[in-house]
């Protein structure tokens, strides 16, 4: 069965991203303005469909980068999932990439899609009742203050996307407002 990408579902998934895996985002992103990047997402289920990304990782060293395209390393991440694993029990819940810029949409690509496909299918995801994808789009490169905060943050924009068998849903990702180092929990729905 191929998945279908829909607008609605009830309940509707969410999506919720730490302050600090949102940063680690935003900051390899910028770092790789003229390519594509990316790195794996790490968090817990908080419940169905409810998918807390706590952490983030870069692209590692060996990655393939060009305007269009994006590999990333996948023995560095598997380690960067190994050490997050060891430190807070967060396993691995999907992945994140950046789109250059005016030479791709700000859309997911049919090659974003056929990712999707392909790890809906991995039996070694069949556990996994979604998978997150975030699709990083930058802006036009000029900074922007926040609501939280004084500081200004680079302008992406980060769009939210779970996938099953069944469908895949672009929603919105909830970030959380601040810095907590040592819990970066987000509130979850109230029964």
């Amino acid at each position: 069965m191929t998945p279908r990408l829909i607008k609605t579902i009830n309940p509707f998934p969410r999506l919720l991203l730490s302050y600090e895996a949102r940063e680690t985002i935003v900051r390899e992103t910028w770092t790789s303005a003229s390519v594509e990047t990316g790195g794996i997402l790490i968090g817990r289920i908080e419940a169905p469909f409810i998918l807390h990304i706590i952490s983030a990782s870069g692209p590692g060293p060996n990655a393939k980068q060009t305007p269009t395209y994006f590999l990333r390393d996948t023995n560095w991440c598997a380690e960067f999932l190994q050490q997050q694993y060891e430190r807070s029990g967060a396993d691995y819940l999907g992945d994140w990439h950046s789109h250059v810029r005016g030479i791709a949409s700000d859309e997911l690509s049919s090659g974003d899609f056929m990712t999707l496909l392909k790890n809906v299918h991995d039996p070694d995801y069949a556990d996994l009742p979604g998978f997150a994808k975030i699709l990083v789009v930058r802006g036009s490169g000029r900074r922007r203050s926040t609501p939280q905060n004084d500081r200004t943050q680079p302008d992406v924009n980060l769009k939210g996307f779970i996938a099953t068998r069944e469908f895949i849903v672009e929603l919105p990702i909830e970030v959380a407002a601040q810095s907590n180092e040592e819990n970066s929990e987000l509130p979850l729905p109230k029964s």
